[in-house]
This record gives structure tokens, sequence and C-alpha cells, in this order.
């Protein structure tokens, strides 16, 4: 028999559903035309679903962007931070994560296309949305940094390199890549150039004759 819980729970459901629509329809084109050359319109129209429908869910375009963001940091702390968890020494989880990286890339492209499209826009040019990007930024920032400290206290990581220096060398690595490889699709592969950043990684941090640790 339903019950008014019931039915609740039907329509949250259904509530949920219609967002995440939105919010696919959004990415995809914010990834494609930009954040501010994409109207609310044509988000409501590639979703099937009216103007009043959209609002029914987000006060803004801004407001998408706002939970795009929020979205792209909860898969990082319950995909990434967990499963590196489970590496063995800081240099194996460096190397994980990045692996990760490249999963998740071909996965979700247009979450993470949406970061670099949106630091370009934003940066230097909406103090509010560019606090929002570097926010989220810290947080990845912050968790390698807590790697590469491990790292350095089991003697397998130079203690000669600024950790907070390296997360963002690497993080700012991996941006590239990502951008070399939406370039040149056809003539790169991104496991191969994933395979070369880790190398480097490897050679470049590691105590020769260190621990894996």
């Amino acid at each position: 028999m339903e019950t008014p819980y019931s039915v609740k729970n039907t329509w949250d459901l259904k509530g949920e559903r219609t967002k995440q629509e939105i919010l696919e329809a959004a990415v995809s084109l914010f990834a494609k035309n930009g954040f501010h050359n994409t109207t609310i319109s044509q988000i409501a129209e590639s979703a099937r679903m009216t103007k009043g429908a959209f609002y029914c869910h987000f006060e803004s375009k801004e407001a998408i962007f706002c939970e795009v963001v929020r979205e792209v940091k909860a898969l990082w702390n319950s995909l990434i931070i967990k499963e590196i968890g489970k590496e063995g020494g800081a240099l194996e989880k460096l190397i994980k994560m990045l692996d990760i990286f490249m999963e998740l890339t071909l996965k979700n492209k247009d979450q993470f296309v949406i970061f670099i499209v949106l630091i370009a826009e934003f940066t230097e040019v909406d103090e509010k949305f560019e606090r929002v990007l570097k926010d989220a930024f810290d947080e990845f920032f912050s968790s390698v940094s807590e790697i590469v400290e491990e790292g350095k206290r089991a003697g397998s990581i130079r203690t000669d390199i600024d950790s907070r220096l390296l997360a963002v060398t690497l993080i700012g690595a991996w941006q590239g890549i990502l951008l070399q490889w939406l370039l040149n699709r056809n003539q790169v592969i991104l496991n191969d150039l994933v395979s070369i950043l880790n190398r480097f990684i490897l050679e470049g941090i590691s105590v020769k004759g260190g621990s894996n640790g």
C-alpha cells in the first residue's frame, strides 16, 4: 500500500534524477561552449524540459557551476582518496592517483574538461567563482601534500622538495596532459602520457635506494 512516505520517496528520487539530467546537460554545454556562452534556455532544451522546470531545481546558472564543482570534489573524495588509501607506500599512492585520474577522465571527460574551461573563464575575471575553484584545488593540493609528507617520513621521497609545490606541480602536469590529449586524441594515447609522467615522478622525487614507503 502506498504511504505518504513512499510517495515522498518516489518524488525525491524523480527530483534527483531530473537534477542530474540538468547537470549532465549543463556540463556538456559548458565543456563545448564555455560557461558564459551557455544559456539557461540551452540547458533546459538539452535536458528536454522547460525553463520553469529548470528553476525548480536550480535558481541560476551560477548554482549549477557550484554544484558541478561540488560533484567533482565528491568524486575525488569518494574514489581517488579511498582507492589510493589502499596502496602501500607514498610513491605507489601517487602513481595510483594518476592512474585513477586517467580512468575517471575517460569515464567522466566533460566533468574534468570543465575545470580547464572554467579556470580559463573565471581567473581574474570573477572573484567569487575564482574562489570556489581555488577552494576546490586547495583540497586537492592538501590531499597530495599529505601523501608527499608521508613519503618523506618513510624515506622514499626527497626532503628537499616542497610538498605543496610538488602537489601543485603534479596536478598542473595532469591538467596539461589532459589538455594535450584532448587536442591530439588521434595522435596520442592518454595511457602513454600518464606512463611517461609516472616515470618522471619516480625518477625525479624518489630517494635513490630508499624504501617504497
